[in-house]
C-alpha cells in the first residue's frame, strides 16, 4: 500500500487539483482570446510507491515575491516525505523556457527517493540547490520575441510540456503566465496572463491529464494573494481550491504546515463551535429515539435505531 503522507512543507502555499476522470484533449492552439476548456484530472490509484515529477517556476516574479527559498524549502520537505516510500521523483524548472531550455529544464532525472538521492550530494538534493541558479537557459536554435535576453518570464505551456507522464505532476508557480510557444523553436512574450499564455497552458495540461497524469498545482507569491491568479491556477488543474491544511489527492494526502497559513486560535474556536453544533444535533437525535411516540410513528421501512434484539448486538 502507498505510504500516503506526503509532507509538502509549503508554509504559505495553496494547493489545487482535486477533480476526476480525463477527457480527450487537442494540441495547443495559436494565439486566441477564447479560453480553452479545462479537462478533469485523472485519479491516482492506490499502489506501492508514487512516480512524481516536481516542476518549479523559476521566473522573475517568483524572485520578486521573495519565494525562491520558500519553493526550495517546500521541495526539500516533499523529498523528505517521499524518501523510502518506494517512490520516484524527477525535478524540472521553467521560466520563459521549459522543455525548450538547455537540458529541457531538467534539474534531476527520475530517480528513487532514498537516503542516497535525498542526502548531501545526492541528485535530488543537488537539484533543489541548483533551482534558480540560474533560471533555464536558451539554446542557440531557440528564439524569443521580442528579446532573446528575456529568460525570466512565465511560460506555463513549456513548463508543462516537459512533464514526462508520471502518476502525479506537482506544478509550483505564482499563477501568472505571460509567455507561450508560438512555434517549434520560438516563444512569444505576451505581457498578459490571458489569451494564448493561458489557453496554450490549459491545452498542454489537458494533454498531460488525458495521458493519465494528475496535475497538482501549488501556488506561491501572487498565487496566494490574487483571486485572478488563483483562478488561473485552477485552469491547469481543476475547479476545487483547497485552503485547508490537508488536501486529499486520490489516495494520497498533501500535508501543509499550519504555521503562517491560518490563525490557530481562530481555527480552534471555529472547530469548538462546530463540535458543539454536532454534539447538540446528537443530543437532539438521541432524545427523539428515546421518545416512544417518535419511534412508533416512524415509517415501517425506516430503521430509527438498534433495539437490542439484532443478532450480535450487545
Amino acid at each position: 500500500m502507498r505510504r500516503s503522507w506526503v509532507g509538502a512543507g509549503v508554509a504559505s502555499l495553496l494547493v489545487t487539483g482535486l477533480t476526476a476522470p480525463p477527457i480527450a484533449a487537442t494540441q495547443p492552439a495559436a494565439d486566441t482570446t477564447a479560453q480553452a476548456t479545462v479537462a478533469p484530472n485523472p485519479k491516482i490509484d492506490e499502489t506501492c510507491g508514487l512516480d512524481a515529477t516536481l516542476i518549479l517556476d523559476a521566473s522573475g516574479s517568483i524572485n520578486s515575491a521573495h519565494a525562491v527559498n520558500t519553493v526550495r524549502t517546500a521541495s526539500k520537505d516533499l523529498i523528505a516525505a517521499l524518501k523510502d516510500t518506494n517512490s520516484t521523483l524527477r525535478v524540472t524548472q521553467f521560466a520563459t523556457l521549459g522543455s525548450l531550455a538547455v537540458g529541457g529544464g531538467q534539474l534531476s532525472p527520475r530517480v528513487p527517493v532514498n537516503a542516497t538521492t535525498a542526502g548531501t550530494g545526492g541528485q535530488l538534493s543537488n537539484a533543489i540547490a541548483n533551482y534558480y541558479t540560474p533560471p533555464p537557459q536558451r539554446p542557440s536554435d531557440v528564439t524569443i520575441s521580442p528579446s532573446n535576453r528575456n529568460l525570466t518570464t512565465t511560460n506555463w505551456q513549456d513548463g508543462i510540456k516537459a512533464i514526462d507522464r508520471p502518476e502525479l505532476a506537482i506544478f509550483v508557480t505564482d499563477g501568472d503566465p505571460n509567455a507561450y510557444n508560438s512555434g517549434a523553436k520560438h516563444v512569444t512574450i505576451s505581457n498578459s496572463s490571458s489569451g494564448a499564455s493561458l489557453d496554450n497552458a490549459i491545452t498542454e495540461a489537458n494533454i498531460v491529464k488525458t495521458a493519465g497524469t494528475r496535475m497538482l498545482v501549488v501556488g506561491v507569491g501572487n498565487g496566494l494573494t490574487s483571486n485572478a491568479s488563483k483562478e488561473r491556477l485552477k485552469k491547469i488543474s481543476g475547479p476545487v481550491l483547497a485552503t485547508t491544511p490537508t488536501a486529499l489527492v486520490g489516495k494520497m494526502k498533501i500535508l501543509i504546515p499550519l504555521a503562517g497559513l491560518i490563525d490557530k486560535d481562530a481555527e480552534l474556536a471555529r472547530l469548538d463551535k462546530e463540535m458543539a453544533r454536532y454534539q447538540k444535533e446528537i443530543q437532539n437525535t438521541e432524545g427523539k429515539l428515546q421518545n416512544p411516540n417518535f419511534v412508533d410513528k416512524a415509517p415501517a421501512d425506516v430503521e430509527v435505531g438498534p433495539t437490542g434484539d439484532e443478532p450480535g448486538f450487545a
